[in-house]
């Protein structure tokens, strides 16, 4: 399956959330639009660390990116991350500009996904 094909969610991993939440929608609901939140806002930090060719702001971004996407199943997302975050810590950002589309779609795809599960937590 490729990445276009794969889902925005993976069930396996966002089920792993809802055991951890043992039946708390309420926490669920804030931990995914925090994940909304900050995602943007990681989101944001990404060009402007390429328009200055800041290596360390785009790894520390696409890090903390990775991470908080896996916590919420956002697997391909994650992914997307992973290699940008070895983009910033090679140093080499060359190969940055071509996957942000990428990872912004991706992005839009979960931000679509996660309001639904959300409007269904409701």
């Amino acid at each position: 399956m490729s990445e276009a094909e794969s889902p925005a969610i993976d069930d396996a991993a966002y089920a792993v959330l809802e055991e951890i939440a043992d039946g708390d929608n309420e926490f669920i609901s804030e931990l995914l639009n925090q994940y909304l939140v900050d995602a943007t806002q990681l989101f944001a930090l990404i060009a402007p660390a390429l328009a200055e060719s800041n290596a360390e702001d785009l790894e520390r971004a696409a890090h903390t990116l990775k991470s908080s996407s896996a916590n919420v199943g956002a697997m391909t997302l994650s992914n997307m991350c992973d290699d940008l975050q070895c983009i910033g810590r090679s140093g080499d950002l060359a190969g940055a500009v071509e996957k942000i589309p990428a990872a912004e779609s991706e992005y839009l795809r979960v931000c679509d996904e996660l309001n639904e599960r959300l409007a269904k937590l409701s």
